[in-house]
C-alpha cells in the first residue's frame, strides 16, 4: 500500500469527524422566550380570566398600554387599552 494511501483515509476520516460536531447551540433573546411562554402557557380552566387579570394588572403597575397586537381581549375584536389613568 503506497504511503499516501493511510494518510488519505484519516484525513477522510477527521474531516467526517469535525463535519459531524453538535454545534454549539443558540441562546434564545427574552423575546422570544415571552412570546414562547405566553403561547404555551396553559392556566387550566381559569386561563382567559387568569390572563386578562395580568394584562390589566401589567397595565396598571407600568402605566403602559399593552403592544399592538396583544392587546386584545380573548374574543380578538375587545380592546383593552386604558384611555385614562
Amino acid at each position: 500500500m503506497p504511503m499516501a494511501m493511510p494518510f488519505r483515509i484519516l484525513s477522510y476520516c477527521f474531516r467526517k469527524q469535525i463535519r459531524e460536531l453538535p454545534m454549539p447551540r443558540q441562546r434564545a433573546t427574552k423575546i422570544e422566550w415571552l412570546e414562547w411562554f405566553y403561547h404555551n402557557c396553559d392556566f387550566g380552566p381559569a386561563d382567559g380570566d387568569v390572563r386578562n387579570f395580568m394584562r390589566l394588572q401589567f397595565m396598571k403597575e407600568t402605566k403602559k398600554n399593552l403592544p399592538e397586537g396583544w392587546n386584545l381581549a380573548d374574543d380578538g375584536e375587545t380592546c383593552l387599552d386604558i384611555t385614562e389613568d
